[in-house]
């Protein structure tokens, strides 16, 4: 066992024996001293020396709990170890950003409870903006303006035809009002 001290109980309370006795117990426990030996020794109850022995062998198992010597298992476990400690990393690498981004955004609205205002704000402005874009209604289909297109642009005017050009015109004549807001 290791002669390190115990920790105190709940809320820092003191036991019965001292940090010195405490290690002297834990030390003596070591060599193979009975618990009733070492009480007398110290002049405590045999309670409290077992109680201090199975703390410090709860400690010392907590120290080793969880190390694995690799070296002591088989190719084929050591291979599947290797291939469990990589999925556990990209877990944990995939869940770190999101984490960090949820603790980020909460820590903004605590710290700037008005920019959660002014971005409540900013999307109301674009969902109204949308639904105004979607309430338009369209003047023409895009063949139609190709087609205007075609006759305005002085690339292109010489090589449209009569045809074009009429239904240019009277597709312009009639959106007039639309355009112009006139009748």
């Amino acid at each position: 066992m290791d002669a390190t001290p115990i920790p105190r109980g709940r809320r820092g309370r003191r036991r019965r024996s001292t940090d010195a006795q405490e290690l002297a117990i834990v030390a003596m426990a070591a060599q193979g001293v009975k618990a009733k030996a070492i009480a007398a020794q110290l002049g405590l109850k045999d309670r409290a020396v077992r109680h201090v022995i199975e703390r410090a062998r709860i400690a010392q198992a907590a120290k080793t709990d969880g190390i694995i010597n690799t070296s002591a298992l088989s190719m084929t476990a050591q291979q599947k170890l290797a291939a469990a400690i990589r999925q556990r990393v990209r877990e944990l690498e995939l869940s770190f950003e999101p984490r960090v981004q949820a603790e980020v955004t909460k820590r903004n609205k605590a710290a700037f409870p008005r920019l959660q205002e002014q971005q409540n704000k900013a999307q109301e402005t674009e969902r109204a903006y949308r639904q105004f874009m979607e309430k338009q209604k369209k003047l023409g289909t895009v063949t139609e303006w190709n087609n205007l297109m075609l006759c305005l642009h002085p690339d292109t005017r010489r090589s449209a035809s009569d045809e074009r050009f009429d239904a240019a015109l009277a597709w312009v004549m009639s959106r007039k009002f639309a355009i112009t807001g006139e009748r």
